[in-house]
């Protein structure tokens, strides 16, 4: 791999810029609720253990960016009652972040100062695909368009 003059790989030199909060200018929260361990009724006792756990994986910035498609990809064709937006997550790449996120966990928008039409949307992961050389977390993600945010 090519070494570059601060010694680092071009994943770090391309992390560098597109990792900085100018950038990745939303706030996100990712949640895996297989984390999240159930509560247990014991009928002998009558008691229930409550159910424990953090469903956070991260929350922090992040970059939103719509997937261009050449053609339909969510059935509009066949004039199905929902299409679904595809979108990509770009998150800064750190020892926190490159835990596994599975497809099925959701991403809530905190705040998106440049489209405000984005917050409270939540997407729901679909890839998390990294190649060999990323130099952030990027996953694909999917938005039901027919969803709306309630105001207030």
């Amino acid at each position: 791999m090519y070494s570059f003059k601060d010694g680092g790989s071009w994943p770090d030199a391309i992390a560098r810029i597109s990792e900085r909060p100018e950038f990745q200018k939303s706030q996100i929260r990712i949640e895996d609720f297989s984390r999240i361990t159930k509560g247990v009724y014991n009928p002998e006792t009558g008691t229930r253990t409550e159910p424990s756990g953090d469903p956070t994986v991260y929350e922090g910035q992040a970059r939103l960016i719509g997937i261009r498609w050449g053609t339909f990809t969510g059935g509009e064709s066949q004039a199905n009652a929902t299409t679904l937006s595809a979108i990509r997550v770009q998150i800064p790449k750190t020892a926190e972040t490159t835990v596994r996120i599975k497809r099925g966990c959701k991403i809530f928008v905190i705040d998106s100062p440049n489209n405000p039409s984005l917050n409270g949307l939540i997407f729901t992961i679909t890839s998390d695909f990294q190649g060999s050389s990323a130099a952030a977390r990027t996953f694909e993600a999917a938005l039901d368009a027919d969803t709306t945010v309630a105001d207030g």
